[in-house]
């Protein structure tokens, strides 16, 4: 017996170490000590988890939900990634019309703005129109022309306007972004994250004239070549959340849809935002829910990065397609032509 004696004590301490030390399935992560950060993995879900509803399946490519008291982040999912931003632009458009103007200032629409596509309130040149006309076209219809001719009344042209826009973004802290227009059409180097746009409004809903406007669900103005033009809310979270407020909704194929808006409940005030979703009101909808939910428990989520990597788009057309058109076009006009002179002729006789 004496001889098994030093083997079997040998075994017991190897015994206690395997049971002293915790196990972990593959893909988890053991949280610092302290924390109440919720790490959502994909997969199996780690220690940080306590429940499968921590996870949340976000079309988005870029998301925040923050605390609009306290800045803090609640949810985020690639929060200083860089993306195309869509007419959330026009949020920093209005913020810098609200603190360079008055709402009653008058500016006369130029030609350039008139011609701003697609979405638009059919501007013409020549037309007179308030600030706050041109506020409520840009944040309730989102208006291109409205806001090209904000621009140009505001500082003279959109580039000098989208520089302002810039240094306006900086001075709030929204450094990873840069505009490049008033209207948020695609262009290079015009940009923000989910952070960012997030931080923007934040700031914006501070003016009590900004949340007045933008929480407006439907408008009658007199403005453009119609005497009057009903204006509804793109924001659709005013009519299906309740305690939705401001808010700006935006899509171009390149940033696919995007979202920045404001709710509270119970004595919480959330900003949700997302870029390049595909569901965007779904993806808004469960943010916001799980955004509250978390808040009331002080805790915060981070989603990782699910979405698969892409070309950056370009804007250019292939030589091959641009031949096509070329060819295209000028035997459509040869055929206008033909048709002219046949025209003309007939008439003569």
């Amino acid at each position: 017996m004496k001889k098994h004696m030093p083997y079997l004590a040998i075994l017991g301490l190897l015994a206690m170490m395997v049971f002293a030390v915790p196990a972990f399935a593959e893909g988890e992560v053991e949280a610092p000590a302290g924390s109440d950060t919720v790490i959502a993995s994909p997969g199996a879900p780690g220690p940080y988890v306590t429940s499968i509803e921590d996870t949340l399946d976000i079309t988005a490519r870029s998301c925040v939900v923050m605390d609009a008291r306290t800045g803090e982040v609640i949810i985020s999912k690639n929060r200083d990634l860089r993306l195309p931003q869509a007419s959330t632009t026009k949020v920093m458009s209005a913020i810098v019309a609200l603190e360079k103007t008055k709402l009653d200032d008058t500016f006369r629409v130029s030609r350039n703005a008139s011609l701003t596509s697609p979405v638009k309130v059919y501007l013409k040149p020549g037309d007179e129109i308030t600030v706050e006309a041109l506020l409520y076209a840009i944040m309730l219809k989102s208006a291109n022309d409205g806001a090209v001719a904000l621009a140009e009344g505001i500082a003279g042209s959109e580039p000098l306007f989208a520089g302002m826009m810039t240094e306006k973004a900086r001075e709030i802290g929204a450094v990873n972004t840069n505009f490049q227009n008033a209207s948020g059409l695609p262009a290079d180097d015009h940009y923000s994250t989910a952070y960012d746009v997030a931080l923007i409004l934040d700031y914006a809903i501070n003016d009590p004239r900004f949340w007045a406007i933008s929480g407006t669900k439907t408008a009658q103005l007199n403005m453009g070549e119609k005497d009057k033009m009903l204006l509804k809310n793109h924001n659709k979270l005013l009519w299906t959340y309740e305690g939705a407020g401001p808010g700006k909704t935006g899509y171009t194929r390149s940033a696919k849809h995007c979202f920045v808006g404001e709710a509270s409940c119970n004595n919480m005030q959330l900003i949700v935002s997302v870029l390049g979703s595909d569901t965007m009101w779904t993806d808004v909808t469960k943010l916001l829910d799980k955004g509250f939910e978390l808040s009331m428990a002080g805790r915060t989520l981070v989603l990782p990065d699910d979405t698969p990597s892409y070309k950056k788009a370009s804007y250019t057309t292939s030589k091959h397609k641009r031949s096509y058109y070329k060819k295209k076009r000028s035997s459509h006009h040869s055929k206008h032509k033909r048709k002219r002179k046949y025209s003309s002729r007939k008439k003569r006789k």
